[in-house]
């Protein structure tokens, strides 16, 4: 009977958030980073961003995309971001090939991208008449 009691008193202050968890991200790191130095800022900081699902900065050179074009849209598709997933992209385009693509004039046409399951398309009556070349601006993400 004393075991049936201590499991119900447990299993109801264990709801309670806070208690054995974090309840966000300012309070997992703050809870992380308790009487720890500051070098281990970078290690609370993707422990609790992986936890709540903050959007961070990918390295663009970790990811891995194409991108296809019609007229009138513009798909991205990853095909690997390594320790993140994909949520959103700035890319820029160009009308000429990549290898003539030199100056950031070459790409005047920005878009953003929104990712569900590493792909994303946008609607979008592009000035170019063919784009031949995209350069990532930048990838947000989540770590999985």
């Amino acid at each position: 009977m004393r075991f049936v009691i201590l499991l119900v008193c447990l299993s109801a202050t264990a709801a309670n958030a806070g208690w054995f968890s974090y309840d966000d991200y300012e309070d997992c790191m703050l809870g992380r980073m308790k009487g720890q130095p500051q070098s281990m800022y970078n290690l609370a900081d993707r422990a609790c961003s992986k936890q709540f699902k903050v959007e961070v900065a990918v390295p663009k050179d970790g990811v891995e995309w194409e991108f296809t074009y019609s007229i009138g849209t513009v798909s991205v598709k990853i095909a690997s971001a390594g320790d993140y997933e994909v949520t959103k992209a700035e890319l820029s385009f160009s009308d000429k090939p990549c290898s003539e693509s030199k100056t950031l004039e070459d790409f005047s046409e920005t878009l953003k991208f929104t990712f569900k399951r590493g792909q994303a398309s946008v609607e979008h009556p592009l000035t170019k008449p063919m784009l031949k070349c995209a350069r990532v601006d930048n990838f947000r993400g989540i770590y999985k």
